[in-house]
């Protein structure tokens, strides 16, 4: 999936990538939400264009489905 080309197949992350594994819901849908709308204060281009891409329901989608990454 585009996610997992820079924050790996387990979602740990990078040196240059945020670790997905086990985030909150909460901290998921208000992180996508703000590189959608270009406020998120970790300057991100890649996730910038891609939270652009994202409707509501896919951003519920991602933070139902991030949390459960182990």
């Amino acid at each position: 999936t585009m996610c997992t080309s820079c924050h790996g197949k387990q979602g740990y992350g990078s040196l240059d990538s945020a670790r997905l594994a086990g985030q909150h819901t909460e901290y998921v849908t208000q992180s996508l939400d703000a590189y959608r709308k270009g406020t998120a204060k970790r300057s991100s281009p890649s996730m910038g264009s891609v939270a652009r891409r994202l409707n509501d329901e896919d951003i519920a989608a991602l933070a139902a489905y991030i949390p459960t990454i182990k």
